[in-house]
């Protein structure tokens, strides 16, 4: 990526895939890796009860309201900045193809961090990685503690996504 002009990129989500290099496995910050900044989606564990531990990707449409607020509360209060929130355009449609009669917004997790944001500015704020790029990479690697999310939340979020899934009006 260096070779090719790249200076900043978000490969790794280890919630996703683990990658073999344990040099790779990065679970949130900024690391410098061969002249590229490495921004990680956010991984945390979820639902980590006992011995049961499952590494989860923060991602727009996979965690529901309550788990993101508390997840995204954890993550400041533990100094884990910035925090990568993975999304992909066809998250945004539910039903049919976009533009189809039976299609509609899916409008579940997206207006509720939406929403989040903007009752928390003074302490979060949204941009993408090409407005933040030249001021991240003017700063070194950070090394950010795991994130453990909560239970009940995480709970909720699986039946909220079940429901979504399920019920094509939500």
């Amino acid at each position: 990526m260096s070779r090719l002009g790249f200076k900043i990129a978000s490969n790794i989500g280890l919630g996703w895939c683990e990658p073999s290099d344990p040099a790779l496995k990065l679970l949130a910050g900024r690391h410098w890796i061969n002249g590229v900044l490495e921004i990680p989606v956010l991984s945390y564990l979820q639902l980590a009860v006992g011995a049961f531990k499952r590494l989860h990707l923060l991602t727009i449409t996979g965690v529901g309201q309550w788990e993101m607020s508390a997840l995204l509360r954890r993550a400041r209060a533990s100094g884990i900045s910035p925090v990568v929130i993975l999304t992909h355009p066809f998250e945004y449609v539910k039903g049919d193809v976009p533009g189809g009669d039976r299609s509609r917004g899916n409008r579940v997790s997206l207006k509720s961090l939406c929403r989040f944001v903007a009752e928390n500015s003074e302490d979060y704020v949204a941009v993408s990685i090409s407005e933040a790029a030249s001021r991240w990479t003017l700063h070194g690697s950070t090394d950010p503690p795991g994130l453990q999310g909560p239970i009940l939340p995480a709970l909720k979020t699986m039946l909220e996504n079940k429901a979504n899934e399920l019920l094509r009006w939500l």
